[in-house]
This record gives structure tokens, sequence and C-alpha cells, in this order.
């Protein structure tokens, strides 16, 4: 059977991989707090696969956030991600796979030293199968800024990140497959099928991307990030990511 994931919302679902969707952790913003008062509008577009039997998946997210103090940041994104690889129903005979996940997540920040940021989210995510599941993840993410003529800037980071996904309901899932050979005189063979649970997934991988920030008070910005993601559940799932943004930051004071 096959998996699925979609990465700029990254989630596998499927039966050699039934992993519960880790959370969007895409990072565009860099390590580098914005001055205090910042409100930031950025919309990120991206496109996941798997080399080991995952779905391939595209997808949109809108992140908000606010410069509270000098050091810590709060923020909130929601996007959806759509399954390109299965029909307009999503029917096989591993059962539907889902089509579209709506994720939602509630951000932190914290800047404790030069170019070093502390990172933490929670949330969750409905998909139009009925599946639902809540999610916690940490990161730390580094970089360095290099001013270019003109006052605007080259942002290069990276980092790890570590999340939890928890399903709150399974809604109409996949299926796995047992073949049994047949012994004796017939020699038929059987075939029975199970439901697949989606069990609760820990996820570590790492994120890595090169920015460009606008010289300005009230900046554009712009970044390319790729990722690499590692889900483990029942069995594991690996998944490849690449996403670009670009927003605009406004200070408020």
């Amino acid at each position: 059977m096959r998996s699925r994931g979609l990465v700029l919302l990254a989630a596998a679902l499927g039966g050699c991989a039934a992993v519960s969707p880790p959370p969007m952790t895409v990072r565009h913003q860099g390590p580098d707090p914005d001055p205090r008062g910042t409100i930031g509008v950025q919309l990120v577009l991206g496109a996941a696969a798997g080399p080991l039997a995952v779905d391939g998946g595209v997808g949109w997210l809108l992140q908000l956030r606010y410069q509270a103090t000098d050091a810590l940041q709060v923020g909130l994104e929601g996007g959806r991600a759509y399954n390109v690889d299965h029909g307009a129903d999503g029917d096989t005979n591993q059962g539907r796979h889902p089509l579209q996940l709506n994720v939602l997540r509630l951000t932190g920040r914290y800047h404790a030293a030069t170019a070093v940021t502390l990172e933490a989210g929670a949330g969750g995510g409905v998909a139009d199968t009925g599946l639902t599941w809540l999610t916690g993840d940490v990161g730390l993410l580094s970089g360095g800024t290099f001013q270019l003529d003109g006052g605007s800037a080259l942002v290069p980071y990276g980092g790890p990140t570590a999340s939890v996904s928890v399903p709150l309901s399974q809604g109409t899932g996949l299926r796995r497959s047992k073949t049994f050979l047949g012994m004796g005189p017939d020699q038929r063979a059987m075939t029975t099928w199970h439901d697949v649970t989606i069990p609760t997934t820990w996820t570590v991988g790492a994120t890595g991307g090169l920015g460009w920030r606008a010289a300005g008070e009230t900046a554009a910005r712009t970044s390319l990030e790729l990722s690499l993601l590692f889900s483990e559940g029942a069995s594991g799932a690996v998944i490849l990511g690449a996403s670009a943004a670009g927003g605009v930051d406004t200070p408020t004071r």
C-alpha cells in the first residue's frame, strides 16, 4: 500500500507508513527578530513528495505574526494542502485517500541570542475524510544577515525541528491487505482487508533556506526553503519538501 505526504502542510497517511500529519514548520522569516511592534503577513506556497511510496502534494499557508517585545514574537498560521496523486474522489482499493487537509497553528518565537531563535507551536487540523488531529512542535533556528548595497539584505538560515501529532478521530480511513497463499489440492489464495489505525506520530527533521529582505521600514521579503522530515508512528515515512514565500513587514509604532 501507499502512503501520502503533503508539505507545506506536511502530512503522511496510508498503509505502508500510517502516520498522523505532522505540523507545518516552514520557517521563512529567518532567525532575526523584527523591530518591536512590527506586524508581518506572509504567503507561503509549497510542494512535497517522498522517496518511499509517499504521494505528492501541494499547498498554501498564510502566516500572521506580531513582535510583542524585543525578543518575543507570537503568530497565527492557517492553510490547506492538496493530494495530487489520486483521482477526484480519492477512492482506491486501499480505501479513501484524503484529498484536502486544513490546518491551523499558534506559534511563539523567542530570540535567545544573536542569530539564534527558539520556536514552539501548537495546532491541529482536519482532513476531508474526517480525520482530525492535534500537534505540538519545538525547533531551533540560526543564521545570519548580510547587508547588500542599497540597504537590502540576504538571510541564510536553518535548524532542526521536532513534533508530535495525536489523532483525535480516524474518519473514513485506509485499509491494509493480507494475502494467504493456498495450500492443498486447490492452491487457492485468499485476500482479506483490515482498517488502518493512524497512530500518534513523532517527527524529526531539518530545514534550510535563503531569504531576501528589502530596505525600508515597511519592507518586502521573499525566501526559498527546503525541508527533510522523518515521521515515525506504526512505521516510518520520509518526506521531502520545498516552499517559497513572500510578504510584507509593517511597523505599528
